[in-house]
């Protein structure tokens, strides 16, 4: 199911073990846990056992995301609760390194992981969450299309208070 996909600027391959370790620094981060709604530390065993359970699921798709350039491993971006049946997915992404984002790294990523929903995946409907703060990660997402469906109020604890979340998608058709 999985390829190798090649952008201008980014590549996207299958995320692998040894990308565990770093991805771990970036999910346990405090500024990153309040961009990307987590907010509990995670062991290495329990990020190895969600590997495993990535790797044999058939509704989640995750790949790592290196520059094209110098092959350095900067984020991730996925699908999850892949609905084959009605053709829908929730899709994600994040640049883990901070000195890497508002690069245009993340953008053409997340086009071309849309390309691959809709034409690899024969996704219809594509749909993702986001804290209602984060401007940037909105512009990019109003840019590619997508539609605010809902706001759930108070809906995520993180850092102390409760953030308001929003729901968008875009419709192929």
């Amino acid at each position: 199911m999985y390829c190798i996909l090649y952008g201008d600027k980014v590549v996207l391959r299958p995320f692998e073990k040894n990308d565990l370790e770093k991805n771990l620094n970036w999910i346990n981060n405090s500024n990153f846990q309040e961009l990307f709604l987590t907010y509990l530390p995670i062991t290495k065993t329990e990020e190895y056992k969600w590997y495993e359970g990535v790797i044999q699921s058939k509704v989640k798709i995750i790949f790592s995301i290196e520059t094209k350039d110098t092959g350095q491993y900067i984020g991730n971006i996925g699908y999850s609760d892949i609905d084959y049946k009605n053709r829908k997915a929730v899709i994600w992404v994040y640049i883990g390194e901070k000195k890497q984002r508002r690069r245009g790294y993340g953008q053409e990523s997340f086009s071309m992981m849309l390309d691959y929903g809709v034409n690899f995946l024969n996704l219809r409907k594509i749909s993702l969450n986001v804290a209602k703060y984060n401007s940037s990660a909105i512009s990019l997402y109003e840019g590619s299309g997508f539609l605010v469906e809902g706001v759930f109020k108070d809906d995520i604890f993180i850092k102390g208070k409760y953030i308001d979340v929003i729901r968008m998608a875009k419709i192929y058709i």
